[in-house]
C-alpha cells in the first residue's frame, strides 16, 4: 500500500523528540505510580480495614475493569480531538479521584473512588504511545518506545518512596498521606500537558479527511472491520497474556514479602527499588533490540526470559528452597527469582511501538487503548485474582499466585508468533483515507 508523503511521520529534532517523552513521560510516572501504591499497600489496608487480601484483589481488579471502558473513550477523545487533549484529560482524572480517595471513610468508599481512578488512569498509555511514535521517523522508535514504558517502573520506583516513607511516619494512616501525595503531584502532570505541541501526523490525518470530505465510519468498526479484525483480536491477546506474566509478580510479591516471609518494610521498599532498577534497563534493553531484531524475534525472547523466570520460582516453592534468612533477605534464592521475573517483564517495552505501527493513525489511540487495558483488564486484573482464588480454593499460599505468571510468558510468546513484522515500516494513515488519497 503507497501511502501519500504528507501522513508520513512528522520528523522532529533531537530535543523536540526529548522533549515529547519528557511531556508523555511524566503522566506516566503518576500511571505507574497509582497502579503499584495500592498493591504496596495491599496488607496494610487489609488490615486497616478489618478486610482480606481478597476483598483488595477485587478493588484492584474491578478498577482495571474499568479501566477498559475508559480506555476506549479516552482514545477515541485523542483519535477525533487530538493527542494532547486526550492526554491532558487522563491525568487530570485520575489525579482528582486518586486525592479524593485519601479521604475515603470507610472501605466502601475508597472501592468506589479508587475504580474511579482506574477510570482516568485507563487511557493514559496508548494515547502516549500514538503521540510518542507519531513524532519519530522509522529509526529508534522501538528505543523511544521504551523508555517511554520505563516511565512506568519510575513511578513504581516514587510509589516505594512514598510507601516507606509514609509508613515510618504515619503508621496505619500511612495510605492516605501517599495517595494524597500523588494525586496532588498528578495535577501538576496535567497542567504540564497544555505545554504540548500537536502530534503532526494527527493534524496531518485530520486535514486530509476534511479535504477530501470522506465520511469515517466508527472507530469500532474500523479495528473489528475485515481487514483489521485479526489484528486487533491478536493484539488483545498478547496483551492479555503479556500483564498476567508481568503483573502477576508486581501485583502479590509486596504481600507475599510481608505475609510469607515476613520481611519488614524497610525491606520491602529495597525490594520496590532494586525492583525498578531491574524493570526499567529491561524495558530500554528490549525496545532497542527490536529495532536491531524486530519487533516480534525481541518480544519473543523477553517472554522466553519470562517463562525461565516464573519456571524458576516454581521450582523454589515447590522444593522449599525459597526459604529467606531475616537476616540476609536480599540474599536469598526468592530475591534472584523475585528480579529474574521482574526483568522478563521487557516485552512491555516493545508493545507501545508494535502496535503503533500496527494500526492506523485515525484509529491508532483508540486501538491501543482498547488492546492495552482489556489486557490490563482481564490479565492484569481477573486473571491475577483468578490465580488468588484458586490458591484460596486449593489450600496452598500466596506464592502459588505468583507462580501463576507463567501462563502470562508462554501465552505472551504464542500470540506475538501471529502478528505481522512492522520494523523501519512507516505510520499508516487511516484506511478509509487510503483510497482517496492515493487518487490524489
Amino acid at each position: 500500500m503507497n501511502v501519500h508523503p504528507t501522513l508520513s511521520t512528522v520528523a522532529h529534532s533531537r530535543r523536540g523528540h526529548l522533549l515529547i517523552l519528557l511531556f508523555a513521560g511524566a503522566g506516566t510516572v503518576f500511571d505507574g505510580a497509582n497502579f503499584a501504591i495500592l498493591l504496596l499497600f495491599l496488607a496494610p489496608l487489609a488490615q486497616y480495614f478489618k478486610t482480606s487480601l481478597l476483598a483488595l484483589a477485587v478493588l484492584q481488579a474491578v478498577s482495571y475493569l474499568a479501566g477498559i471502558a475508559d480506555g476506549f473513550v479516552f482514545g477515541i477523545i485523542a483519535d477525533r480531538w487530538g493527542r494532547r487533549a486526550g492526554l491532558t484529560l487522563t491525568v487530570a482524572a485520575y489525579s482528582l479521584f486518586g486525592l479524593a480517595s485519601a479521604f475515603s471513610p470507610d472501605f466502601a468508599a475508597l472501592f468506589l473512588l479508587r475504580v474511579l481512578t482506574g477510570l482516568g488512569i485507563g487511557g493514559e498509555t496508548g494515547i502516549a504511545y500514538a503521540y510518542l511514535n507519531e513524532a519519530r521517523g522509522t529509526s529508534r522508535r522501538g528505543a523511544y518506545s521504551g523508555l517511554l514504558q520505563g516511565m512506568f517502573p519510575l513511578g513504581s520506583f516514587l510509589a516505594t518512596f512514598l510507601f516507606v516513607t509514609t509508613s515510618h511516619w504515619y503508621g496505619a494512616e500511612a495510605w492516605r498521606y501517599a495517595f494524597a501525595y500523588l494525586g496532588g503531584a498528578a495535577v501538576l502532570a496535567a497542567l504540564i500537558r497544555l505545554l504540548l505541541p500537536e502530534s503532526g501526523p494527527w493534524l496531518e490525518y485530520r486535514r486530509a479527511r476534511r479535504e477530501n470530505r470522506v465520511s469515517a465510519p466508527s472507530e469500532l468498526g474500523v479495528l473489528f472491520g475485515p481487514d483489521r479484525r485479526r489484528p486487533t483480536l491478536l493484539l488483545a491477546g498478547l496483551m492479555t497474556f503479556g500483564f498476567l506474566g508481568s503483573t502477576a509478580v508486581t501485583t502479590y510479591a509486596p504481600a507475599v514479602w510481608l505475609t510469607v516471609y515476613r520481611v519488614n518494610v524497610a525491606t520491602i521498599g529495597d525490594l520496590g527499588y532494586l525492583g525498578t532498577l531491574s524493570i526499567f534497563p529491561s524495558f530500554v534493553l528490549f525496545g532497542v533490540l527490536s529495532d536491531l531484531w524486530g519487533r516480534r524475534r525481541a518480544f519473543i525472547a523477553s517472554a522466553a526470559v519470562g517463562t525461565a523466570g516464573y519456571a524458576f520460582y516454581a521450582w523454589l516453592v515447590a522444593t522449599g528452597a525459597d526459604r529467606v534468612s531475616r537476616t540476609a533477605p536480599l540474599g536469598s534464592p526468592a530475591f534472584a527469582a523475585y528480579m529474574w521475573m521482574l526483568f522478563a517483564a521487557g516485552y512491555l517495552g516493545i508493545q507501545g511501538v508494535w502496535m503503533a505501527e500496527i494500526l492506523p493513525t485515525g484509529v491508532r489511540a483508540t486501538g491501543i487503548n482498547l488492546s492495552y487495558y482489556l489486557g490490563r483488564g482481564l490479565g492484569g486484573g481477573l486473571a491475577p485474582l483468578a490465580a488468588l482464588a484458586l490458591t484460596h480454593l486449593l489450600a496452598l499460599d500466596l506464592r502459588w499466585a505468583v507462580v501463576a505468571g507463567l501462563l502470562g510468558t508462554l501465552g505472551a510468546a504464542v500470540f506475538a508468533v501471529f502478528l505481522p513484522e512492522t520494523r523501519n515500516v512507516p505510520l499508516n494513515p487511516a484506511p478509509h483515507l487510503t483510497e482517496a488519497v492515493e487518487a490524489e
